[in-house]
């Protein structure tokens, strides 16, 4: 993995273009309800790791449930939210936000760390609650 000036971060591009994007709009009238909502994911989920790890499957699975909670009672999307559900994943006291930069793909892709980082996360969070935003906006 490299990073340094020479690495376009794809953090800083997605900010960047996420509000220049066309997207599609959907309406939100009409949810999806009870198991259907996340049998899908669970059922993949399980076949294509559930043999390799089951105390780990059955971590992530028990953060699903906690997520579609939080959801079902309408509670506000935000870092201490999703640091409960992936203390649940990792078995850990705590989480914190990171404190270096990230990578994905194999490292060919670079997620900077500024200042204001957290702030710009938090602030995209908020976002997924403006009913005004097209929906793939919000879910990205």
């Amino acid at each position: 993995m490299t990073s340094g000036p020479h690495q376009k971060d794809a953090l800083a591009d997605w900010l960047r273009i996420r509000t220049e994007i066309s997207w599609p709009r959907w309406s939100c009238k009409r949810g999806v309800v009870g198991a259907s909502a996340r049998d899908g994911f669970r059922d993949f989920f399980t076949a294509t790791r559930g043999s390799h790890d089951a105390e780990g499957t059955f971590r992530v699975l028990t953060a699903l449930d906690q997520a579609l909670t939080d959801a079902f009672h309408g509670r506000q999307l935000s870092f201490a939210l999703m640091a409960n559900w992936q203390r649940t994943v990792l078995r850990r006291d705590s989480v914190e936000f990171r404190t270096t930069p990230a990578y994905a793909k194999g490292g060919r892709e670079y997620y900077g760390l500024a200042l204001g980082t957290r702030a710009r996360f938090e602030s995209c969070l908020s976002e997924s609650t403006q009913l005004d935003l097209p929906l793939p906006s919000r879910a990205a």
